[in-house]
């Protein structure tokens, strides 16, 4: 078996995953294609082959992180954009006439450098003076490849005179496969034997650019399958939410009328792991804003303010999945197996990433205790909704995540994520702004 014999030759560089032998599908390599081939005959890599050459790529890059570091220096500021590269402030004498001043430049100055109230001439400063002395700011702009030529002349040199097995390296590293994420696509199936007959998903696919991906019908082993296949199959099928990440979300007819979509969708929200979303269905898109929403560090001794906004998120978050269990509840699956199978895993994911209940007890002050939802508890809110608790709690605002809606949109900022700033975060006045800002989203409702 060649997955188990990857698996022994490079166990000590990645740790067997059940989802190893998923194939995996290039964006470059669809360009030709028609139509999706079953898994059994994809020429795709496996998840396996990706990791380890992605462990591969790590190691190289670290061998020549000096080159990268230049190469990547040069990009930025090898260019004709405008930047500013010094500021200070002059002294305008002042005059009983008010005439025009002309005052020497201490440095050159390059096109594209200002000054406020007066212009640039022959490398000097011509501006009206006033009755009293004053202060202009001057700002030395030119051009990025003008203002770091010296950097830029080193950096050449550094690239120029690198060794060949290094420089052999350096463009390895560049042309790579192993640097592209992995997205997963999140589809609805179009005919029970073809999910997508006409090749009209294909065809919006190409648009993809740098990336793998992971498409069901030619990822996932397909019927007929060997026995080896099927028990393949309910591994994967068992590490599902573990593959949902970097997710796209595909529209189509009903997209939301299908169990996997709506499991798909709900794990990808929870997840904050959503790089395109074509569907933007409002309560989805509410899930992942108010999972993706920094609250203040809670204390474990008083229920204060920062409790107050952490007990709101929850509510939010907890509110949001009420809205979607009907959703789900109502949507169809192909077989009764399917329906029992993806609730299980959807049971199961819920139960390890919903936030914890919040409630206080009797005695106990105003403290809350947290406790961890049941398997019960939540089987039961397929029937009707999860509990929420009352307790103290004080609006924040809603981080708004702003996915993409196009694929195009998605590959032109490289699949990434929006996430709040650390800076902001940690700022202690944050909060407090976040508050009032809640308060008014909330009268705007």
């Amino acid at each position: 078996m060649l997955l188990d014999y990857l698996h022994e030759r490079n166990r000590d560089d990645v740790d067997p995953r059940p989802w190893d032998g998923v194939k995996l599908i290039h964006c470059d390599d669809i360009q030709d294609w028609e139509r999706f081939p079953r898994c059994q005959e994809t020429p795709g890599i496996t998840y396996l082959e990706y990791r380890l050459g992605a462990k591969r790529l790590k190691k190289l890059r670290k061998s020549v992180a000096g080159l990268l570091a230049a190469q990547e220096r040069l990009q930025e500021i090898d260019c004709e954009e405008v930047v500013t590269y010094r500021t200070e402030w002059l002294t305008v004498p002042r005059s009983l006439f008010r005439g025009l001043a002309r005052i020497p430049l201490p440095h050159e100055a390059l096109p594209g450098t200002e000054v406020s109230g007066g212009t640039i001439v022959d490398g000097a400063l011509e501006i009206r003076a006033g009755w009293r002395d004053k202060y202009v700011e001057v700002t030395y702009a030119g051009p990025s490849r003008v203002v770091h030529a010296e950097e830029i002349a080193r950096l050449t040199e550094q690239l120029a005179t690198a060794d060949k097995e290094r420089l052999s390296i350096l463009r390895e590293v560049n042309i790579s496969r192993f640097a592209h994420p992995v997205l997963f696509i999140s589809h609805r199936w179009e005919t029970t034997d073809d999910p997508d007959p006409t090749g009209g998903q294909l065809n919006r696919l190409k648009e993809l650019r740098d990336c793998f991906f992971i498409y069901d019908y030619s990822s996932f082993p397909q019927l007929p399958r060997t026995a080896e296949e099927e028990a393949e199959f309910h591994r994967i099928l068992q590490s599902m939410d573990e593959l949902v990440r970097n997710v796209v979300v595909l529209d189509g007819p009903g997209y939301l009328t299908r169990g996997w979509c709506v499991y798909e969708y709900l794990v990808a929200s929870l997840n904050r792991t959503t790089v395109c979303d074509e569907v933007q269905d409002p309560a989805f898109v509410a899930l992942r804003d108010w999972v993706s929403t920094p609250t203040p560090f809670t204390s474990e001794l008083r229920d204060g303010f920062e409790s107050g906004q952490q007990n709101y998120k929850i509510r939010k978050i907890l509110s949001c999945v009420n809205d979607i269990l009907p959703i789900y509840r109502d949507a169809g699956f192909q077989t009764e197996h399917d329906h029992d199978a993806v609730t299980g895993l959807l049971i199961k994911y819920l139960k390890s990433t919903l936030p914890s209940k919040r409630s206080r007890e009797p005695y106990e002050g105003p403290e809350f205790r947290r406790t961890s939802w049941t398997d019960e508890e939540i089987t039961a809110a397929f029937d009707g909704r999860l509990a929420i608790p009352h307790l103290y709690e004080l609006e924040t605002a809603r981080f708004r995540t702003e996915v993409p809606n196009t694929i195009a949109a998605a590959a032109g900022q490289r699949y990434q994520i929006k996430k709040r700033d650390w800076a902001t975060f940690f700022n202690p006045l944050t909060s407090i702004v976040n508050h009032f800002v809640g308060l008014a989203e909330r009268d705007q409702i």
